[in-house]
Formats: C-alpha cells, structure tokens, sequence
C-alpha cells in the first residue's frame, strides 16, 4: 500500500513538474511548484482538468478522499496512533489502472523515450 501511494504521489505531481537541470539527460532534476506535500486529493485535484479529462482519471477521484487521500502518511508506519492498521489491494490497483493509462497515452502520441517505447517488455 505504501508503496502505491507513493508511485500515486510520484505520479500526480509529476503533471506539475518543470525541469530544473540536466533536460533531456541522464540525471534529469524536476520540481513541483509550492509545497505540494503527500495528501493524494489535494496532488489529483492539482493535475490540470484537461489531463485528468484526456487521461480518464476523474472515474478515480472519490477514492483518495477520506483518510486514502493521506495514504503514504497512515500507511507506512502501522504502529503510530492513527495508523492505518490492515491492507487493501484496491489501492494498487488503482495505481496500476492510472499508470497503464499514462503510459498508453505516451504510446499513442509517438514517445521516443526507450522506455516508454518497450512498455510493457521492460
């Protein structure tokens, strides 16, 4: 769970990220305007509409409201207070789903990136 809510976090702040160094190489720096935190609803909600539209995600709001939306925090340490104390596979297929939609994205429009190209065979 912790770590789908981290790829989630990675994921959603990545649509709001700016290169800072290296663009285009190896080593490549991004950073996310503000202080954007952990909190899934407030990352999604920051992901421009038109993305969200184009991608498919709006189906997927709803679930990072609540106590998900702060996933990575209640997660990754079960023994504080407030800790979320059992698991669920549901946020990692929700993780999946999203990225498989970014990643057909990226194909459909002629990625170059190797990566991206060899999806799903690396």
């Amino acid at each position: 769970m912790v770590s789908a809510a981290v790829g989630l976090e990675i994921l959603f702040k990545s649509f709001n990220a700016t290169t800072v160094g290296a663009t285009g190489h190896i080593g490549e720096q991004y950073q996310v305007a503000g202080n954007p935190g952990h909190n899934l609803l407030r990352l999604f909600d920051a992901i421009p509409e038109a993305t969200r539209d184009q991608l498919g995600f709006q189906t997927y709001r709803d679930y990072f409201q609540g106590r998900m939306g702060n996933l990575f925090i209640l997660a990754r340490y079960p023994y504080e207070r407030d800790a979320i104390a059992s698991g669920s596979n549901a946020i990692i297929e929700v993780a999946e789903e999203m990225f498989d939609r970014v990643m057909r994205k990226y194909k459909e429009g002629a990625c170059d990136d190797p990566w991206i190209a060899a999806f799903p065979n690396v």
